[in-house]
Formats: structure tokens, C-alpha cells, sequence
């Protein structure tokens, strides 16, 4: 039953809760090398996950068939750290996103190229782009543990797995 109420939130945050973005969307023809890949503070803040760069990520897309989730964040953001620390401790999370995801996090303090975000855009962001190369879900801000589980489990089922706006990156 608990499933049930967190997978029905989760559905009615998706589609009556979205906010649509004031920023890009990732576009690969201006994708630059991301070296946060190998950054020692990203590696701090998620050395439970792996995770690469931008350009890493698009080249994974093609050969794995996975999805994309670009997450962009600041260290000086209060939900940026809520979002990290879930990272950080929620195993079941740390699992999904491992075995079923391109995890690609862009510091927009760092890589201000390719964040492109407004100064008054809500962070985090979070971008899920799907094997054809299409954004299927997008938001911003915080979401509990419970639901950003239910969340990724949900864009991992195929029949979602349909575009939002049919931009393609």
C-alpha cells in the first residue's frame, strides 16, 4: 500500500507538479569536455555513484541504451545538499542509478559553459534523456528520497519512456 501512495505521488508530481525550466536544454553540437569527471570534489561528494562527464554521457547513450540523468547542482545550494546527501546514503538509490543510469552532474559554479542555467532558475535540476536522444522528464528543486525512488523507477519503464516535447538534444 505504501508503494502504491508513493508511486500515485510520484505520478501526480510529474505530470501536475512539473515546472518547465528557464535554461537550456543539453545540446551535444555544444558540448565542451567536462573535467568534473575526474574532479576530487565531485568525487567526494558522489563516491558512491559513478559518473561522467557530459560528453562521457552522450557517447555512453549510444552503446548502452541507457538513460541520461543530467543533474545539474551547487555546493552552495541548500537543495543541491539535501539532493547530495541522498546520493550520498540511500543505497537503494545509489543501485538504481549505477545499474540503470548515466549519471552525468555538472557543478554550475564550475562548468558555467555548460550549465547555461538563468540566475534565477531553482536548483537542482534534473534532466532523464532517453536512448533516442530525447528529454522524457525534466524538474528542478528537491524531492524526497521516497519519491525521487519511485521517480526513477517509474522513467525506467519503457511505456514513459516518451518525450515531453519531442526536442531532441
Amino acid at each position: 500500500m505504501k508503494n502504491l501512495l508513493i508511486l500515485a505521488l510520484a505520478l501526480t508530481f510529474i505530470f501536475f507538479g512539473q515546472t518547465r525550466l528557464v535554461m537550456a536544454e543539453p545540446n551535444p553540437s555544444e558540448a565542451i569536455p567536462n573535467p568534473s569527471a575526474s574532479d576530487p570534489i565531485l568525487l567526494s561528494i558522489f563516491p558512491k555513484l559513478t559518473f561522467y562527464s557530459y560528453e562521457q554521457g552522450l557517447k555512453l547513450l549510444n552503446s548502452t541504451k541507457k538513460i541520461i540523468f543530467v543533474y545539474y547542482f551547487s555546493e552552495k545550494d541548500s537543495n543541491s545538499q539535501k539532493t547530495n546527501l541522498i546520493f550520498l546514503s540511500d543505497q537503494n538509490i545509489i543501485n538504481i542509478l549505477n545499474e540503470s543510469f548515466i549519471f552525468v552532474p555538472i557543478d554550475v559554479e564550475k562548468d558555467k559553459n555548460l550549465a547555461k542555467i538563468s540566475a534565477n532558475t531553482e536548483l537542482p535540476v534534473h534532466f532523464f534523456i532517453n536512448s533516442d536522444g530525447i528529454t522524457v522528464l525534466n524538474f528542478k528543486g528537491f524531492v524526497q528520497a521516497e519519491m525521487l525512488r519511485a521517480m526513477l523507477l517509474l522513467i525506467l519503464n519503457p511505456t514513459f519512456q516518451t518525450p515531453i516535447n519531442n526536442k531532441s538534444i
